[in-house]
């Protein structure tokens, strides 16, 4: 197996996982985790984090539904059964400081996948009903998958619906997430924020990485990745995506990266590594290192090290015949003005 075909194995292994194989898992700040996407063809609904305590579904009858999961945190998480009966309907309620939300529909499947049929959402505050629709699907998309996302072999429950209090917000916000398929896209996610006596959803796209719902540093947060560094120096196995951390705020998805230093330098310090063990395909893992240490201040000691790895002809991509001179990848000095080129027009480094 040459090298680019270990890289390539490691990042498929990794699923685009924040904390798998091609992620530093020490960002992650404790209790559990769910991802966002999968490399499959189908559409997910599922975003997870901690602070909640789910119940046991009942996947035996005709009818599979959770309880009513409350949390004295800042995330509140429903579950449904990992593997519904079919045509059997499914409920998931996740209740956070007042705020119920309840996903309801018809199990299914759809490309070998656990789908949701006609999905619903109840949103209720104080016991008054304030939102009860379909669930609007996002353009593409056709289905809603509860298939467990913590890892693809497992039977466990999953858990497909969030309540989550993001800082001084007046309401908690109701979480989802969908997955429109294809080789390397797209997880949407979706925020119902109360607004006017109203549920207002807004849908945030973030490409191909997954996402987490997560207590960073005691603020609940969505960790990803930054999608637009994918084939932008490299092939896609071969390409590394820096962290990012959003927040909702007044009905908005705000990145907040970089209030959070200490993730962003477990980040870099996974790129590093990565770099070091395919030193003959180091572009794409290069680019995310760089942009993470422009983050926390170290933007000339980023550049004075690819100048260095340019100088002593490291930079030149791969030598083992997967890359051919028809790649439009640069190498080299040209690598070297087009990654300062975009990491500052992408608000990571300062011109220089």
């Amino acid at each position: 197996m040459s090298e680019h075909d270990s890289l390539a194995e490691h990042r498929r292994r990794s699923t685009r996982r924040p904390g798998g194989p091609h992620r530093s898992g020490s960002r992650r700040s404790g209790g559990r985790f769910l991802a966002v996407g999968s490399g499959v063809l189908a559409v997910a609904i599922v975003v997870s984090g901690v602070g909640s305590t789910p119940s046991v579904a009942n996947a035996t009858t005709g009818s599979a539904s959770s309880g009513a999961p409350s949390s004295s945190h800042g995330i509140s998480c429903a579950t449904t059964p990992a593997s519904p009966k079919g045509a059997s309907t499914v409920t998931a309620t996740a209740v956070l400081n007042g705020v119920s939300a309840t996903l309801s529909g018809t199990a299914g499947t759809q490309y070998q996948m656990n789908i949701l049929e006609h999905p619903s959402l109840e949103i209720t505050r104080s016991g008054t009903t304030e939102y009860h629709s379909p669930v609007a699907l996002p353009k593409g998309t056709t289905a809603l998958m509860v298939e467990s996302l913590i890892d693809p072999d497992s039977s466990a429950p999953t858990q497909p619906l969030c309540v989550v209090r993001f800082g001084d917000n007046p309401s908690p916000t109701v979480l989802a997430g969908f997955y429109t398929g294809g080789a390397h896209c797209c997880t949407i996610i979706r925020a119902y924020n109360r607004a006017g006596g109203q549920w207002v959803a807004v849908d945030h796209v973030i490409g191909d990485p997954d996402v987490e719902v997560e207590e960073v540093e005691g603020s609940p947060s969505l960790v990803t990745a930054d999608d637009s560094f994918s084939y932008r120096f490299t092939d896609y196995a071969g390409s590394g995506d820096p962290v990012e951390v959003f927040q909702v705020q007044d009905g908005r998805f705000v990145e907040v990266t970089r209030k959070y230093p200490s993730v962003i330098d477990a980040d870099a310090a996974n790129w590093l590594q990565l770099e070091k063990q395919h030193p003959s395909d180091n572009l794409g893992l290069l680019a995310a290192w760089v942009a993470d240490e422009c983050r926390i201040g170290h933007q000339d000691q980023a550049y004075g090290t690819v100048t260095s790895l340019e100088a002593q002809g490291k930079l030149g991509g791969l030598n083992d015949g997967s890359h051919t001179a028809n790649d439009p990848w640069p190498t080299g000095a040209a690598y070297v003005k087009a990654l300062k080129s975009f990491l500052t027009s992408r608000r990571y480094c300062s011109p220089s």
